[in-house]
């Protein structure tokens, strides 16, 4: 699939499962995985996401904390994640908390 830009690329993530996202420290995909939650989309992370702490609110999946890839799949069909995705976007980022992380990535 060719870059979505826009719009577009909410319907993408609303009609998603899950969204993957592991970085190396990359903050492209870092906001991207935001998008993802704020379309009330689970995310699938490594440890160097800056959304962690997704895991242990149930909105997403650390890989790196996960013991087999079968607990992954009974995770992905568990349908509380969906509506905790944007739950947890609402309370870790708000506009301003969203201004202070992107000022960080960018200027450090």
């Amino acid at each position: 699939m060719p870059p979505v830009y826009g719009d577009d690329r909410f319907f993408l993530y609303a009609s998603a499962d899950a969204y993957v996202i592991l970085p190396t420290q990359n903050l492209e995909t870092s906001v991207a995985s935001i998008e993802a939650l704020s379309a009330d989309t689970m995310v699938l992370f490594n440890n160097n996401s800056f959304v962690e702490y997704a895991h242990e609110e149930e909105a997403g999946i650390n890989i790196d904390k996960v013991s087999n890839i079968e607990s992954i799949g009974s995770i992905l069909l568990n349908a509380k994640y969906r509506g905790n995705a944007q739950k947890f976007f609402k309370k870790y980022f708000s506009t301003e908390k969203i201004k202070k992380i992107l000022a960080s990535e960018v200027f450090e």
